[in-house]
């Protein structure tokens, strides 16, 4: 979406040339997609306690070393440690090395049973 607003601003008074504008929307991508990832797995979480795909299916984060709900501080530093994961290639464990465990949320109407 980041991508297509800026390209159309940039080619809407005809200033920038449409090769130009592709190539800067691009890279708009890149940022955007930072903020958004950032925003979604840290504040969010903190907050719901899940992401929107953990939500939709039942899941939330706790941390791993007492069960307690994360705080935004201990998401940030877990963001921060799955990028690097993905920098050198490598992939970031639920439950280990820092990162929050995911687990299914409790459901009141499962006592009812």
């Amino acid at each position: 979406m980041v991508g297509v607003i800026v390209y159309v601003v940039q080619t809407a008074g005809q200033s920038v040339a449409p090769t130009a504008a592709e190539g800067t929307a691009g890279f708009a991508v890149i940022p955007a997609w930072l903020v958004f990832s950032f925003v979604h797995r840290t504040a969010i979480q903190a907050r719901f306690h899940a992401t929107f795909g953990k939500w939709m299916t039942g899941l939330c984060v706790v941390r791993p070393e007492d069960g307690t709900w994360p705080s935004f501080g201990y998401l940030v530093k877990a963001w921060f440690r799955s990028a690097g994961a993905a920098l050198q290639s490598d992939t970031a464990t639920d439950g280990e090395d820092g990162m929050p465990a995911v687990v299914r949320r409790h459901s009141e109407s499962f006592d009812r049973l």
